[in-house]
């Protein structure tokens, strides 16, 4: 029978040879439970195409002045068809050609697609930016109302204590007051003021360029899914 003697030495370098096993077991825990999930998802949400009305949003750029809006035209694939877009200056307003009826949500992304391309983003209406600012300053205002309406409301039960007459006086002309305010958001108050023209001037056939007209033509924007969805995230928390 062969006894072996285990001092501290030996405990010292078993420990150590553990060691190796030891710091990779974190790893793959990190590696195979965190890493490659995160992976996987990420490539799923790359290959996700973004929806057509999403692509190409305004960017905060210095504009381009003395632009040839004639001589500048863009070439874009919609889910509608296909769509030849330029900027008519005399009109105030984007002239297309395309073979079918085009949404104007989609005509709206082949404008954004032009004035990006031409940095003139001052030519396009940004609607949503423009509904946002108006809904702000109507609830704004009605928050306004509502405590100039409190407050009037008070000074009427001061008055009551005082003299029924002046309070009466006070409550017809409160009354009257209040009626002319606004207190609450309407459906009519959720529409833009302003929009973008699009002008329709015919078939494809019917655009006749010239040889020196800048088409351009890319096949999609450059945002990718993901980016795009934390476009959104932030424009809703605005």
């Amino acid at each position: 029978m062969v006894v072996v003697d285990f001092n501290y030495s030996h405990i010292f370098f078993m420990m150590l040879g553990f060691l190796p096993v030891l710091a990779c077991v974190p790893c793959w825990v990190v590696a195979k439970f965190v890493y490659e999930p995160y992976v996987k998802k990420l490539a799923k949400e790359e290959k996700e195409p973004i929806p057509y009305e999403y692509q190409y949003p305004l960017m905060d750029v210095e504009p381009i002045t003395n632009i040839d809006y004639k001589s500048c035209i863009v070439l874009s694939n919609t889910p509608k068809g296909l769509v030849y877009m330029r900027y008519c200056k005399e009109d105030e307003g984007f002239e297309y050609w395309a073979d079918n009826s085009i949404d104007y949500k989609y005509l709206e992304t082949v404008a954004r697609k032009y004035v990006t391309i031409f940095s003139c983003q001052n030519i396009y209406i940004d609607r949503f930016t423009l509904l946002k600012e108006k809904i702000l300053g109507i609830k704004q205002k009605i928050e306004e109302n509502k405590l100039k309406e409190d407050l009037e409301e008070k000074e009427d039960l001061e008055e009551k204590e005082d003299d029924v007459f002046a309070s009466l006086k006070s409550y017809n002309k409160s009354s009257s007051s209040i009626s002319s305010t606004k207190t609450k958001l309407t459906r009519n108050d959720v529409v833009c003021d302003e929009a973008n023209k699009y002008l329709n001037r015919g078939k494809i056939v019917d655009a006749n360029f010239s040889a020196e007209k800048k088409i351009v033509d890319t096949p999609t924007s450059s945002m990718s899914f993901s980016s795009w969805k934390l476009w959104k995230s932030q424009d809703k928390e605005d």
